[in-house]
């Protein structure tokens, strides 16, 4: 009986301890998270976002978010991307964003059991170093936390920690050596730290024994060479370079203005030629033809080059050198004719008008037969001159036929100008003029 009542008193004695354990496993773990809580709320401040103790899945809040209408999902578009850059895997989001989300709480409570289970075994796989990282440190716990220093309990604490740093994988060597490197590394990197941000090192980074110039690599030893022409060489900035090219468009671009304006000169002058020579020519035929009229050149009007006509009567008026183009009546003729009946109303002015347009067309009628005329003769000599040939076997005379077939090239033309300007005469003053003069003449006689 008394081996079974110290059995059991063992065996209560174990549950205690085990029950202390736990109690104080509790309350460590709920001072590591109130610390962890206060750190992360800081730089979650930075951003504008509060703390949450949920944690949820980055990829499961894109999901519940694609669900959400428009217009709320682009008002808190910034805020909800901000949450999402606290970090790369978890995310804690604000009570603004937890507000929409209301409709999806149950689709976030299974993520967030999901989530639950990956840090427990995160804990689960990092619960070695830290449980060697707590051996070395030392805790300063807050008046809150009630924590008992008996030397009970810190003698079962250590001989928990020895089991477990016996029961790992790796051994409490391991440990030591891997926590000691981490501790090295941190103390390198605080010191270099302190070091770049020293005023002297920021206005001289290079250290003492570098050397003032880089080495050059082995099999460049001509560098000094290409050096010394690339300093030789006539170096011109882009700025130079640019205006010369300018400059040089500009000549460029003179040089074809001249030349273009020398061409238009040139083309100009001999169009005066040969307005001249046709002014030359319509002269010799009006003189050939027994009319009083007289062309002369006039000054261009509009860039359109102008003839001016004067009559047997004295009156002029100026048209364009394109024969057949119709031109209005206040803009071409300059004065209208006494001899045509424009000035008196009475109707011996437009028999008068009327004659003279009759012994006009019989003297055309004429000059048209005299060249019918001397084309039946050119024909009659130039059947004569092939059969002379066919008769002597020799060529005869060319240029006297050329002669003659140029002067009836010559006076053909001459009577087509003739008949265009009569056309354009009649266009100006009107078809049946002459007749409308005559039938309004005729009732008074």
């Amino acid at each position: 009986m008394i081996q079974r009542s110290s059995g059991g008193g063992r065996g209560r004695g174990n549950a205690v301890g085990r029950d202390l354990e736990a109690s104080r496993a509790s309350k460590m773990i709920a001072r590591v998270a109130q610390m962890y809580q206060k750190s992360v709320g800081k730089s979650l401040r930075m951003y504008g976002i509060k703390y949450d103790d949920l944690l949820v899945d980055t990829k499961a809040v894109q999901e519940a978010l694609h669900h959400i209408s428009n217009d709320e999902y682009t008002s808190r578009q910034r805020r909800i991307a901000r949450a999402a850059d606290c970090s790369l895997k978890r995310t804690y989001l604000p009570d603004e964003i937890q507000a929409i989300q209301a409709p999806f709480d149950g689709y976030l409570a299974e993520k967030a059991d999901v989530a639950e289970e990956l840090a427990a075994e995160r804990r689960e796989l990092t619960r070695w170093s830290s449980f060697a990282v707590a051996r070395h440190a030392t805790f300063d716990f807050s008046d809150g936390v009630d924590i008992d220093d008996d030397d009970d309990d810190d003698e079962l604490m250590r001989q928990l920690v020895q089991e477990d740093n016996d029961q790992s994988e790796f051994g409490a060597d391991a440990v030591d050596a891997a926590t000691k490197q981490r501790m090295l590394l941190a103390q390198t990197s605080s010191k270099f730290m302190q070091a770049m941000l020293t005023p002297s090192a920021r206005r001289n980074s290079r250290p003492t024994s570098a050397p003032p110039s880089r080495a050059k690599p082995w099999g460049h030893g001509d560098g000094d060479e290409r050096a010394k022409k690339k300093a030789a060489a006539p170096q011109r900035g882009q700025t130079s370079v640019s205006v010369e090219y300018l400059r040089q468009a500009a000549e460029k671009k003179k040089a074809r203005d001249r030349d273009f304006a020398r061409e238009l000169q040139r083309e100009e002058s001999e169009y005066k030629k040969k307005i001249t020579l046709k002014i030359d020519q319509a002269n010799k035929m009006s003189v050939s033809i027994g009319s009083k009229r007289t062309y002369m050149l006039a000054p261009d009007r509009e860039g359109m080059h102008m003839i001016k006509v004067v009559d047997s009567a004295g009156s002029d008026r100026v048209i364009s050198v394109e024969l057949g183009q119709s031109m209005s009546r206040n803009s071409s003729v300059k004065r209208i004719p006494q001899e045509n009946g424009a000035a008196t109303a009475d109707g011996a002015g437009a028999t008068a008008s009327l004659e003279q347009r009759k012994s006009r067309m019989r003297g055309l009628r004429a000059s048209h037969v005299a060249n019918e005329a001397s084309m039946a003769d050119l024909h009659e000599m130039s059947a004569a001159l092939m059969k002379n040939n066919h008769a002597t076997g020799k060529p005869g005379d060319r240029t006297l036929v050329q002669e003659e077939l140029k002067s009836v090239l010559a006076s053909t033309i001459e009577l087509t100008k003739v008949l265009q300007e009569q056309l354009h005469e009649l266009k100006l003053k009107g078809w049946n003029f002459a007749a409308a003069k005559h039938n309004a003449t005729a009732p008074a006689n």
